[in-house]
């Protein structure tokens, strides 16, 4: 994975947000099950019969090969849709490499009338409940993410599989679901490709050593059209002149530079530190 702790990423958000995040010093955790994206945290599964069809080719058995298909999509996807979603995921905070990318604007900052705020990834990765990593949304990369998940489960060579050698198949397809999600979770359709995100990630209920710099809170839960959505909060106000560093307006923002910069001042930012720049997307 490439190395992204020294550089900036960007949070595209509503001003409504931006206000929060500054005021508070908090950035949001959130739920992946809750994205946008109906396949969020779960995309490899939908490329598991390929690479399954493809692996068991070589089976000339048709009724063992069957089996072996059924295992580990059938089996796989059953487990993940009755217990894997009563589970608690990691949560995540999404980024862009770049702060001034159109498609951005338009779906996750209010229609570029929002900002896109640039956090210091090296400073916000001293926790170490934290991991940072670029998603991938290359299709080959993501098959061979797959089968390195699938070996390590124990997928033998096609050429001397033996079905019945595979016992307590609910715990098998555990460890093959869990192999494959620690992969999934930064894998995404290639649709998206244009946003450039990086994820911060953060998995619940792992030991962790305490950090005096920034903090997690316990688990959260806010009211989304008469849903409870749970999330937690990243606090760096500790450490928040060091975390955040530029910010976008949007071109369709109404912020005035004057209020913002006064808004900046009472929460502790100096302007020598934190760069502010206009968007060049023009969109209305």
């Amino acid at each position: 994975m490439e190395n992204t702790h020294n550089y900036l990423c960007y949070h595209y958000c509503s001003v409504d947000t931006f206000t929060k995040i500054i005021g508070n010093s908090t950035i949001r955790l959130s739920n992946p099950y809750k994205m946008n994206d109906t396949q969020e945290y779960k995309w490899l599964l939908n490329l598991l019969p390929e690479i399954i069809e493809e692996y068991t080719s070589k089976i000339e058995d048709v009724e063992e090969k069957q089996k072996y298909i059924d295992f580990y999509v059938n089996t796989c996807k059953e487990i993940f849709e009755d217990y894997y979603q009563e589970e608690e995921p990691p949560y995540i905070a999404c980024f862009s490499k770049k702060g001034d990318i159109l498609s951005q604007w338009r779906s996750y900052a209010d229609n570029s009338r929002g900002v896109s705020i640039g956090f210091s990834l090296e400073v916000l990765a001293h926790h170490q409940s934290l991991e940072f990593i670029n998603v991938n949304y290359d299709i080959q990369e993501q098959k061979n993410l797959l089968l390195d998940a699938l070996k390590k489960t124990g997928l033998e060579n096609p050429e001397s599989l033996d079905f019945h050698r595979m016992k307590h198949m609910f715990t098998a397809a555990t460890n093959v679901l869990d192999n494959i999600l620690d992969k999934s979770i930064y894998s995404k359709n290639p649709a998206f490709k244009e946003e450039k995100e990086v994820r911060l990630i953060y998995t619940p209920n792992t030991y962790a050593l305490p950090n005096s710099q920034l903090m997690i809170s316990d688990i959260q839960f806010r009211n989304d059209n008469e849903k409870l959505i749970s999330y937690y909060e990243l606090d760096f106000s500790k450490i928040k002149t060091n975390v955040i560093k530029e910010i976008y307006i949007g071109s369709n923002s109404k912020l005035n530079d004057n209020d913002l910069k006064l808004f900046l001042k009472k929460h502790g930012y100096s302007l020598k530190e934190l760069e502010i720049f206009p968007s060049s997307s023009t969109y209305r």
